[in-house]
């Protein structure tokens, strides 16, 4: 796929989801969960909540819940599927029923501390094998008539989500005292409120890889820069793999290969499988530590991920996703076949329907070219449009010089208003058109890609051509380099998306 300039917003996060709609339901009264995602683990969720007697009101973008003040309790077994979040939050609460899958997962570290919590105020888990443990005993503590204190021991895994449960609890009127590895609960009620679900880092994983894949420009605005989801950490490691990261916005480069890296995991491991396939296409080896943990993910990741690793081999293979919906969305941002589609439906339903968009915006991209004279924007434009099969237009072609600079650049900006509109093309620019405002509010809603090399080498091309007039009256082309430069530089940078070295 050719580079693209894009902007995507993904759904609501079904772990923050799924806490919101817990503490909604422990608390007396009305709660409203705004930006929800209808997803296979919100929906079991949901309807594992109304199986424990709490009135659940369903729109397109919110929710509301009638809280029962922490009185859930169902006799019945109630089917979650492989929704993990569901089976450990709501352990203290139901007889719960998974599918095979789920069955495998471990569950009797956190069943034997719920036991515990009955008869004990102070209790132990370990934090080696998912976080999740604890998050389920820190939302069921504040239901009981009693001081608990809950005790970690070992190397907590993904900690970041415990932190994330913390939050939400605090946005629920809860307070969570932490001493080191300790966590302190008094008894409390959970208050209602209304609670926005932040857009879902784990899903915006995919789409910052695509960026550093094909040295596109991809934003995704809504995941809060103060975010504690751990999987917002994945543009720090693309940032390592030399990636430009702005905020929410990851921009893949241009004049290098992605470079290899070793990094730790432990605390984003539903990142890993997006940064597997970024590392595939890297120079070199990496090594991801931490992750030992993905043994008990919806699949097991660890031995799924060698398997379709190995058969990346293959001219065409198919991933096999074991229905894991982080296999099929991360290796599908390879261009690869995948044996299950509708896997995604467990967190990101809308998933093809956006990447068919992103797919049909790379068909109509147009890439402009900026950069000083002599940078070789013409020569790089033909090559770039013959690769990708664009257009090619040059506004130099169009544009012809004549001793009056002021009549020059009326003619330019007429020649930029007639192509801005192309699609699909390959667009040269001028060394001064994006010197101005006019043709930048034009222009800008392409991938602008500024092209720079020293300027010493571009002294040496300017010298070997007589067809180019000198900026400034009494000097030569390129004795005014330097200074045109020093001048231009701030503004070529400013409306930049990207920036080639074409040295």
């Amino acid at each position: 796929m050719k580079p693209i300039k894009y902007s995507i917003s993904v759904p609501g996060s079904k772990s923050l989801m799924n806490r919101a709609l817990l503490c909604a339901a422990l608390a007396s009264g009305k709660s409203t969960i705004h930006n929800v995602v209808y997803c296979d683990d919100t929906n079991y969720m949901i309807s594992a909540l109304q199986h424990l007697g709490v009135r659940i009101k369903q729109n397109k973008n919110s929710v509301v819940v009638y809280g029962k003040k922490g009185t859930l309790y169902s006799s019945k077994k109630i089917y979650i599927g492989n929704a993990g979040t569901v089976r450990r939050f709501l352990a203290p609460y139901a007889n719960l029923r998974g599918n095979q899958r789920m069955s495998q997962r471990p569950i009797t570290d956190l069943e034997n501390a719920v036991a515990k919590l009955k008869t004990n105020s102070v209790i132990k888990i370990t934090g080696a094998v998912s976080s999740q443990f604890i998050s389920a005993l820190l939302l069921f503590a504040p239901t009981l008539e009693k001081k608990v204190t809950i005790k970690v021991t070992g190397k907590l895994v993904s900690a970041p989500y415990v932190q994330m449960t913390v939050q939400v609890m605090k946005q629920f009127g809860i307070k969570v005292i932490i001493h080191g590895s300790s966590f302190i609960i008094y008894p409390q009620t959970y208050k209602p409120c209304c609670y926005t679900v932040e857009g879902d880092a784990s899903s915006a994983t995919y789409w910052w890889a695509l960026a550093a894949i094909t040295g596109s420009h991809i934003t995704v605005p809504n995941i809060p820069l103060d975010t504690l989801q751990p999987d917002a950490q994945f543009k720090n490691l693309l940032k390592k793999m030399g990636c430009v990261v702005h905020n929410n916005t990851v921009i893949g480069p241009w004049n290098h290969q992605l470079k290899p890296v070793n990094v730790n995991m432990s605390n984003y491991p539903d990142a890993v499988l997006s940064a597997a396939v970024v590392m595939v296409c890297a120079q070199g080896t990496s090594h991801i530590g931490g992750i030992d943990h993905l043994a008990y993910k919806e699949t097991d990741r660890l031995a799924l991920l060698r398997k379709n690793l190995t058969k990346l081999k293959s001219p065409r293979p198919v991933i096999e996703t074991g229905g894991d919906h982080r296999f099929a969305m991360a290796f599908s941002i390879l261009g690869l076949k995948v044996d299950n589609k509708q896997c995604v439906r467990k967190s990101y339903p809308t998933f093809w329907q956006d990447y068919t968009k992103i797919q049909q915006q790379a068909k109509r991209q147009t890439i402009v070219l900026t950069g000083m004279r002599g940078v070789g924007k013409t020569t790089y434009g033909k090559k770039l449009a013959k690769l990708y099969h664009m257009k090619f237009i040059d506004t130099d072609d169009h544009v012809m010089f004549q001793g009056d600079w002021k009549k020059f650049r009326l003619d330019e900006h007429r020649v930029i208003k007639k192509i801005y509109p192309a699609t699909n093309t390959v667009i040269a620019t001028g060394g001064g058109t994006l010197m101005y405002p006019r043709n930048v509010n034009l222009l800008k809603k392409h991938y602008i890609v500024l092209m720079t090399t020293p300027l010493t080498l571009i002294k040496q091309r300017l010298l070997q051509q007589t067809h180019r007039p000198a900026l400034t009256k009494g000097a030569t082309v390129t004795g005014e380099l330097s200074r045109v430069w020093r001048q231009r530089k701030k503004k070529y940078y400013a409306v930049a998306d990207n920036v080639y070295d074409c040295r």
